[in-house]
């Protein structure tokens, strides 16, 4: 990469998809709580395919009704702590509240008060569960994160209807070349792929080196890096797979297959698990720790002390620790910036956090642009570089 003042650095959340034809958080969350929620073959939840038997439709039914629970009990604590419907819950608080029973029910010292929910909530486990007699609490709390994933990966494999307007990013790199622009992003759909595919742009995804046997490999990163943009997922992808080779059963063993091939030439098979994808709230703090994404953010911190511009888009801050790692790169030199594209940006950050909303009003540190990110171009965000 070149000097700090040379490289850019990209930050998107899911906002940045929007526009893409992805479904809103809602529109997912809606989904996942919809009658027609299936259990099909090997354990995979599903809006489309057909039912296994007449055991997987109960079984579906009550993570459904589960989930049902989960998001009532977490909408009144908004209501009462917020005001009325001031916040909803989403799959990614459903997601967590479900890891924190479980993680309770395995006996890990965490969070005292899922004792207490558990017992104000206990009736309805007990009337749903019918003795055990297809899932009991624990199971049912794994059935419900698994489902979450599955449903969330098939709705983002839409192919994307228009990537015309993140033409902001084919601007920068022609200003500042590939070897300076760095994208991290939270989503785990393919629109960004799918956009630099179309305008020819070359780039790496962080640790997955070029195709072989029908995949991309991780920790195959190539070590000649110039004339492409480099490409970090920090919460995985709905393609990544965690593969087990025969002869070497690692957590680390993650493709990109060519889409629907699985190469059986090398031993290889997949696990019965949805693609490696991080979802939930407070607990990803931990996942950040596990598996692939260790190298991921490290990365992260280790990129923004090569920049002094982040700019970004689609992202409301309700990351702890995407959040801490940003004010700490603002508060380390006196030249670090954010740009902020956001069409509600004033106030955004002060309603996110007490750190970030002290920095809000700094125009040294904060640079807001109240667009919609279709509507944003090159010449607004380098204005306020």
């Amino acid at each position: 990469m070149g000097n700090k003042t040379e490289n850019i650095t990209f930050l998107f959340g899911a906002g940045n998809s929007i526009k893409a034809g992805m479904p809103k958080t809602s529109d997912i969350t809606n989904a996942l709580l919809q009658k027609d929620l299936r259990l099909g073959t090997d354990g995979i939840y599903s809006l489309t395919f057909p039912p296994l038997n007449q055991r997987s439709i109960e079984k579906a039914k009550i993570v459904i009704d589960f989930m049902r629970i989960l998001k009532e009990k977490i909408d009144c604590y908004y209501d009462r702590e917020f005001g009325q419907e001031k916040f909803r819950a989403n799959y990614e608080d459903i997601y967590y509240i479900a890891n924190q029973i479980q993680e309770h029910l395995c006996g890990f010292p965490g969070n005292p008060l899922v004792d207490v929910f558990l017992r104000q909530i206990e009736s309805e486990i007990v009337s749903m569960l019918q003795g055990g007699q297809i899932l009991d609490l624990l199971n049912l709390t794994s059935e419900v994160m698994r489902c979450i994933k599955y449903i969330v990966c098939e709705l983002l494999q839409k192919q994307p209807s228009d990537v015309e307007y993140l033409d902001f990013i084919k601007s920068a790199i022609l200003k500042y070349s590939e070897d300076n622009i760095e994208i991290f992003t939270l989503n785990h759909d393919l629109v960004l792929e799918t956009y630099f595919q179309k305008k020819d742009i070359q780039f790496v995804i962080y640790r997955f080196g070029e195709e072989n046997n029908h995949a991309k490999r991780w920790d195959t990163f190539p070590m000649d890096l110039s004339g492409k943009v480099r490409f970090y997922k920090l919460h995985g992808s709905i393609d990544w797979k965690n593969l087990y080779l025969l002869n070497e059963w690692k957590q680390d063993n993650v493709l990109i297959p060519k889409s629907g091939f699985y190469d059986t030439s090398e031993n290889v098979y997949a696990d019965n698990n949805p693609p490696l994808i991080l979802v939930g709230t407070t607990n990803k703090i931990i996942d950040y720790h596990r598996s692939v994404f260790v190298s991921l953010h490290n990365q992260f911190y280790q990129s923004l002390s090569n920049t002094d511009r982040l700019i970004v888009s689609g992202y409301c801050f309700r990351d702890r620790v995407i959040n801490i790692r940003i004010i700490n790169w603002i508060f380390e030199l006196p030249q670090h910036k954010m740009i902020v594209i956001d069409p509600s940006a004033e106030g955004l950050l002060r309603n996110a956090s007490v750190d970030l909303g002290l920095i809000e009003n700094n125009p040294m540190k904060v640079a807001k642009i109240s667009k919609e990110i279709e509507k944003c171009t090159w010449a607004d965000i380098e204005e306020k570089l």
